[in-house]
């Protein structure tokens, strides 16, 4: 591009050759630079704030100002200051590290938190940092509302979003259209008015764009739009078997909306971006044999007509069209000629930035001879068949010959009914399953299938007697060693979140994914909102360990579907219990969980089925307990993890080492 103001930058050493040069531009540009003594020698006119700052070992940060013709700029090494050429010796030359060029007119290179510093550096693929810093007009002022995360992936299907002046639009008695208007952006030229033709009378005035549609999916139509000479539009769908023709009008003085005619197959929704502006919107489904329908914007001058004066003052200004496969509006995705779609978004937090409760152990050790160093004393053979047990090297050997010969040993441990026990148990080789139940070979308590090495289990016994069994589940030998059972306090681990969610109810158990820490499909911690049957934004915790599900409820409608709805959610999880507050209220206590899933090595994947925003992401190792819950829904409480996403500073992550 021609006319921008660039910065060349470039660190150089010499290695050979002592003379560097920058050129470009245009033919004649230059400035040189000595690396023997870090000094600059001759420079162009149109070379300014020429620098060369000692970065150490020899090394030189070189940089220039000029400006862009549309040409290239270069970088090349000389025998001497001012000249062109060198004589080459196939050896000699000068070192180059971190070349780059920026534009210097818009007050620096931007900042990455993710490294920290003050640059994002050139690579071959465009790296997309997280949306910190995300402003809502909350009615009267714009709030910093954190992080933007938005994890469907979205694509505006308008192939003009800002230029509703193109002939895509096919306008119906409009005066002349234009990016002639102050848009939501603040910016000029950024909205176009919408106005009638001028000509006499009355009659509709609209402007209209085919979309291409896939049959029985859900749509959304937005645009942003502000009262001028009129205070109404009408988004209308037309061309559709369904929904049939029909739509909503927007009221851009009173921030209502009401149905053109009837009940229309389809929601409207309505947000206040401040300065007048709103973000109106319809979601419909379409019809099994939808193929294509055109989406209209009328003026809107009274209830119960669809005609305006077309005396040249009925007008609209518009801005931001968005028409997209979802049930709910998405940020805008610009478009200038095609459609344009933006990725899904994922959030992980690794587990070694995640807090976990250690075990306190407060019993002895129970389980009588768990190394095998002789023999099997204090076990019981209750092998089945043919199946056979030895000691080998101080381990237990089982062998299998098939599902009804395997070897299998038992020992009965006294227990605490309710108390929270640890087991671990080493798999040295093979494939070994671990049980503890109330009997010689059931599992009752716990039953989990062993992967080599050390495996920690929990769990919490109704009776005073237990038995810990222990058998082959393939066929051949197994190697087991070091089985250990203790008694701990119960492990607990607490979250806290707050934000602002979009959603629409679409009958799903997990409309919402706030959070997902799942090691595998038996032991996670979910924490979402359902609309499943007669739930209409109902706070839920699911906690699995070792393949047993608890949950936790709160009120059904306690975060009813729309735009950016606020929540401020608190949870406590633990060996015995599972429970949650929602904005203060605490929701229904569990009491029948009989372990904590063990997360201490599993990545927490944040917000991956949620559209919305993120204030603060909080995790404690630790029980917070019911009050706590209440209170941590109004943050005052230190956490062992918190991520708050401001967007004021270069570094705004409490925690650095997280991913997107």
């Amino acid at each position: 591009f021609s006319g921008l103001a660039l910065t060349q930058r470039v660190w150089a050493k010499a290695a050979g050759y002592n003379y560097f040069m920058m050129n470009g531009p245009e033919a004649g540009d230059f400035t040189f630079f000595d690396l023997s003594n870090g000094t600059v020698g001759t420079t162009s006119s149109d070379h300014s704030n020429v620098t060369m700052t000692d970065a150490g070992n020899g090394w030189y940060l070189c940089s220039v100002d000029c400006v862009s013709n549309g040409s290239g700029a270069g970088f090349g090494m000389s025998n001497a200051d001012g000249v062109y050429q060198f004589s080459g010796n196939g050896t000699d030359g000068i070192y180059l590290w971190g070349m780059h060029v920026y534009r210097s007119d818009l007050g620096g290179m931007v900042d990455n938190p993710d490294r920290g510093d003050s640059y994002v550096p050139t690579t071959t693929a465009a790296k997309y940092l997280p949306r910190i810093g995300h402003h809502v007009y909350n009615g009267s002022a714009w709030v910093n509302e954190g992080l933007l995360a938005e994890s469907e992936a979205r694509a505006n299907l308008f192939t003009y979003s800002q230029d509703l002046s193109n002939a895509a639009w096919s306008p119906v008695r409009t005066g002349t259209l234009a990016l002639d208007s102050v848009g939501p952006d603040g910016q000029e030229n950024s909205a176009v008015k919408l106005v009638d033709n001028g000509a006499t009378g009355t009659n509709s005035v609209y402007i209209r764009e085919d979309v291409t549609v896939d049959a029985s999916s859900t749509y959304t139509a937005s645009i942003y739009a502000k009262k001028d000479g009129l205070s109404k539009i009408l988004i209308y769908t037309s061309g559709f078997t369904t929904p049939v023709s029909n739509g909503y009008v927007f009221d851009l003085e009173e921030g209502t909306y009401s149905a053109y005619s009837g009940t229309p197959a389809m929601t409207p929704t309505m947000q206040n971006v401040g300065n007048g502006w709103y973000r109106c919107a319809i979601t419909f489904d379409t019809d099994a044999t939808d193929t294509s329908g055109s989406i209209q914007i009328y003026l809107r001058q009274s209830d119960g007509t669809i005609n305006v004066d077309l005396d040249g003052t009925s007008s609209v200004l518009l801005y931001g069209a968005q028409f997209e496969k979802g049930a709910t509006p998405s940020s805008l995705i610009p478009t200038s000629g095609s459609s344009v779609t933006r990725a899904a978004e994922t959030f992980t937090i690794p587990s070694a930035n995640l807090p976990w409760p250690e075990p306190q152990y407060i019993g002895s050790e129970l389980v009588t001879n768990g190394t095998f160093d002789t023999d099997f004393t204090g076990w019981t053979d209750v092998s089945t068949g043919t199946g056979s047990i030895a000691v080998v090297s101080g381990q237990a050997q089982l062998t299998r010959v098939d599902l009804n010969n395997r070897g299998f040993i038992s020992q009965a441990i006294t227990v605490v009914s309710g108390a929270v026990y640890q087991l671990k148990i080493t798999e040295v080789s093979g494939s070994a399953y671990v049980a503890v139940g109330n009997s010689p070979t059931g599992t009752t308590f716990l039953g989990q299938a062993l992967a080599t090495g050390e495996n920690t289990f929990y769990f919490v016994p109704t009776d005073t007697s237990v038995y810990v069994n222990v058998r082959g589940v393939a066929d051949g030998t197994q190697l087991i060693d070091n089985i250990s059972v203790r008694e701990i306090n119960p492990l607990s681990v607490s979250i806290a979140m707050d934000g602002a969610v979009t959603y629409a109810d679409t009958n799903s158990y997990s409309e919402v994914v706030f959070s997902q820490w799942r090691k595998q499909s038996g032991d996670a911690l979910f924490l979402k909102i359902s609309t499943a049957g007669t739930r209409a934004g109902e706070f839920t915790i699911e906690q699995a360990a070792n393949n047993v599900y608890d949950y936790s409820f709160s009120s059904e409608t306690s975060y009813s579907p729309d735009v950016l709805v606020p929540y401020n959610i608190a949870t406590r999880s633990g060996s015995t219990f599972v429970r949650g507050a929602t904005d203060g209220v605490l929701g229904t206590a569990n009491t029948t969980p009989t372990a904590l899933p063990d997360l201490s090595a599993t990545d927490l994947n944040l917000a991956n089925g949620y559209m919305g925003t993120i204030g603060t992401f909080r995790v404690w190792d630790r029980d917070l307990g019911d009050d706590g819950l209440v209170e941590a829904t109004n943050p005052s409480l230190e956490p062992s993890l918190s991520l708050t996403f401001e967007g004021t500073s270069t570094n705004s992550f409490i925690v650095n080492d997280w991913s997107e």
